[in-house]
């Protein structure tokens, strides 16, 4: 064979490859589109199933519930929240913070964040994606350097993606956007500190508003002031009734 020939074959086979390579890559990265469906459910690369959905809830804004990080950029945005100097496009003061594992309510097995994104509501700006979502255990709350680390990797949402529409709900800040349900956590060390670190804007880009992070309950289950309540009004009305 002439050397020429060989080179060719070689150049060809390396192209093949790669692409190849790029349809297989493709094939485990999945969309969860929540601009057209209400909710989706993917296999993170760490083997948790984890369930985005969207979350209307407008009285849970800043304020009302207290966001554990506040992330803002223009273009791609990146940030954790910690109890140190605030890294990447992490917005300091009150509403970065750092959190433990047991701070986070269990329902059902899963553990719950709420994310309240704050873009544009016109055209293409709508549009926001969530391209990296990684979760870190530690034994200090005040890691600060990304790149030396944040403790240990328990979740890493991989290859999938989300693609969100602040237009749905037709409101910008202060209220709930996206609800992230991830199982199989609550086997971990709960007197861990949790970093949260996440990307946006890869794909659709952040317009430059703040996006934030909060933990979030079951609604359904009343608080123990309200069931308190709740005891004491019937039984008066069975006093009443007695009467």
């Amino acid at each position: 064979m002439h050397k020429s020939e060989g080179k060719k074959m070689k150049r060809r086979f390396i192209i093949c490859f790669v692409f190849c390579f790029a349809l297989a890559t493709a094939a485990f990265a999945n969309l969860v589109d929540l601009a057209v469906d209400p909710n989706g459910t993917v296999t993170a690369l760490t083997g948790q199933s984890t369930t985005f959905e969207r979350f209307n809830n407008p009285s849970t804004g800043t304020g009302v519930f207290e966001p554990f990080v506040r992330i803002q950029g223009k273009g791609n945005e990146k940030g954790y929240n910690t109890d140190g100097t605030p890294e990447f496009d992490t917005k300091g003061g009150t509403w970065t913070h750092s959190i433990k594992l047991s701070d986070i309510p269990v329902v059902d097995g899963e553990i719950s964040f709420l994310l309240d994104i704050n873009q544009s509501q016109g055209g293409d700006n709508r549009y926001l994606s969530l391209d990296v979502l990684k979760i870190y255990l530690a034994d200090s709350g005040n890691l600060d350097n990304y790149a030396s680390g944040l403790g240990t990797m328990v979740y890493d949402l991989g290859d999938n993606w989300v693609k969100m529409d602040s237009a749905i709900f037709g409101h910008g800040s202060g209220a709930g956007d996206m609800k992230v349900s991830i199982k199989n956590l609550t086997q971990e060390d709960g007197s861990k500190y949790l970093y949260m670190y996440s990307e946006f804007g890869q794909r659709f880009s952040s317009d430059g508003g703040f996006e934030e992070w909060s933990t979030i309950s079951n609604p359904t289950i009343p608080e123990p002031t309200t069931i308190c309540i709740l005891g004491i009004g019937a039984l008066s009305l069975i006093r009443r009734k007695k009467s």
